[in-house]
């Protein structure tokens, strides 16, 4: 039972290679194994050398690059409520609560998309990024995204948004997951409690609390 967030596990993806690969460049020898012995090297001086962020939506600054950031690019109900489809499921609670799962199917597309300052930096994070989601699809799977595919292409310069010269490419992930719940009483009493009467009741206190 969970609302999935894929944005972080893919996150996680992309650190993980990026850190891998930065303490030890020899590593790029089996991704780039047909690469030119000149631009292997050239490859290698780059991640030595350059710090690249990964964000979660869109470079802020030009300071931020070379980046990597993380984009939802769409998603939708593809089957719901769950329940009607797949048959609805009872859980007991620990004090004997009776509660009803509550969820839906969802098809979603994130961009992955890389920006730098020169073209061939740009190349490298990206095919590094292939390497890895094909690597680590089973990953994203176990995080409950299903039907995984990925596609790729260049993004289009719009110079009114980004006046310095950027080259940029984006990897979309593409894939089904479950929305599944059982509603928190708690919670349930607030939020509806709130929306019925119109105006919210102010409690003293920390929110967290």
């Amino acid at each position: 039972m969970s609302v999935p967030i894929i944005e972080i596990v893919i996150e996680s993806i992309v650190k993980d290679v990026i850190r891998a690969v930065q303490a030890d460049v020899s590593l790029l020898d089996a991704v780039f194994p047909n690469l030119p012995a000149a631009e292997l090297t050239d490859a290698k001086e780059f991640f030595r050398r350059r710090k690249i962020t990964v964000v979660q939506g869109w470079p802020r600054v030009p300071a931020d690059l070379p980046c990597v950031a993380i984009v939802l690019a769409e998603k939708r109900e593809v089957v719901v409520p769950l329940g009607e489809v797949m048959g609805p499921s009872t859980v007991y609670a620990d004090d004997g609560i009776v509660a009803r799962e509550v969820g839906s199917i969802w098809e979603g597309s994130w961009n992955v998309a890389t920006w730098s300052e020169n073209g061939n930096a740009t190349l490298y994070i990206d095919y590094l990024l292939e390497y890895v989601l094909t690597v680590r699809r089973p990953d994203l799977e176990v995080a409950g995204l299903s039907n995984v595919s990925y596609s790729a292409g260049d993004l289009r310069p719009k110079p009114e948004l980004q006046p310095q010269v950027v080259y940029a490419r984006e990897r979309t992930i593409r894939g089904q997951y479950e929305v599944v719940v059982v509603p928190d009483e708690r919670l349930l009493r607030r939020i509806t409690a709130t929306a019925i009467i119109g105006d919210p009741v102010i409690e003293e206190g920390n929110p967290a609390d």
